[in-house]
């Protein structure tokens, strides 16, 4: 951390469009009924057919309905937990105004150079919330805030995916996966069995029997929450498989759009020694919880950085961030990357 001044103090109120509760304890993003819509949809969807099949199942097969009624239920319950926490939770928002005013640039599209790990890299000054903003941290146009680690602005719990939200949103998609891989299972045993039940009661043939149990009404209902389900889990098996892509190479959804590793990662935790460290964060204290008192933001594990170039204090006449940085690239060797944070 050498060279860069982290200033201490209390965090002051944010004035994003993110809505607090309990003393800031709980922070939803400014479109967090679409985590409402989320919740809903898995509690009809998941526990609907969980307890219809799961009651076909016990008066079937005793052993067999209870194990998969209970363990579906407790993954549900567990899913529904983990999304509630990945709305609710401060993704890491940055107090704003807490740059000290020496170090406050004439222009709000100020940018400087900087190293990371060794790794020539930009950093810039949120004009909006008057901070240089750290290494890995974005500003979120919809919450209107500068987020730690910012991954992405996520459509399904209505707030910012960040440092100390993103594990929860992880475990969501994994506790989700986990109950349907009982509920599927669970759904098709119970359909399975009442068509044997209904055949073996009206000697009807398995076809037969089979329609006839399409008639009733819970089992219009499963089809209709297996559709739901089966189509949920395609996409959440693939959001998984780019999140545990992203993962293993430490790197953001949002580092991976704006290309910001092009040449080079200057973090050094990989693999499984970051995915350890993604499922089980030593997730620090919210930064805007009234009383707190501590760095107003703190750089990234593993991270070492260096102030190495004064702030730019304009974009000249509209120039972008990434041509700006291929000028700052010329004070370097003709091998150094330099990479937008």
């Amino acid at each position: 951390m050498a060279d860069v001044d982290v200033e201490k103090g209390v965090a002051e109120a944010t004035a994003g469009n993110s809505k607090f509760g309990w003393n800031k304890r709980v922070v939803l993003g400014p479109d967090y009924w679409r985590w409402l819509v989320v919740v809903f949809g898995l509690t009809s969807s998941i526990l609907g057919s969980s307890l219809i099949a799961g009651w076909w199942l016990v008066e079937n097969h005793l052993g067999v309905g209870i194990f998969f009624l209970v363990t579906t239920c407790l993954l549900s319950a567990c899913t529904l937990v983990f999304v509630s926490l990945a709305a609710m939770t401060d993704p890491g928002i940055l107090p704003r105004g807490t740059t000290s005013p020496e170090d406050v640039p004439e222009s709000d599209n100020a940018v400087r150079l900087v190293e990371v790990n060794g790794v020539p890299t930009i950093m810039k000054f949120c004009g909006t919330c008057q901070i240089w903003r750290p290494p890995r941290s974005h500003h979120c146009r919809k919450c209107d805030n500068c987020i730690e680690k910012f991954d992405h602005h996520c459509p399904y719990v209505g707030n910012c995916v960040g440092a100390r939200n993103y594990h929860y949103l992880l475990k969501f998609i994994m506790s989700y996966l986990a109950s349907m891989a009982f509920g599927f299972p669970m759904v098709i045993l119970a359909i399975t069995w009442e068509s044997i039940s209904l055949q073996s009661s009206q000697n009807l043939s398995p076809a037969e029997a089979f329609g006839t149990a399409l008639k009733t009404d819970g089992t219009f209902l499963l089809f209709i929450y297996l559709f739901i389900n089966v189509w949920f889990s395609f996409f959440c098996v693939r959001l998984l498989v780019i999140h545990l892509r992203l993962i293993w190479k430490n790197t953001t959804v949002a580092e991976r759009n704006k290309k910001t590793f092009e040449h080079g990662n200057p973090y050094p935790k990989r693999g499984w020694q970051n995915f350890r460290a993604v499922c089980f964060p030593d997730v620090k204290p919210s930064r805007i919880v009234a009383g707190y008192e501590g760095p107003t933001w703190s750089l990234p594990e593993d991270c070492d950085v260096t102030i190495v170039g004064e702030a730019i204090d304009n974009l000249e006449q509209g120039q972008s961030t990434a041509k700006l940085s291929s000028s700052l690239k010329s004070t370097y060797s003709a091998d150094s990357a330099v990479s937008d944070v």
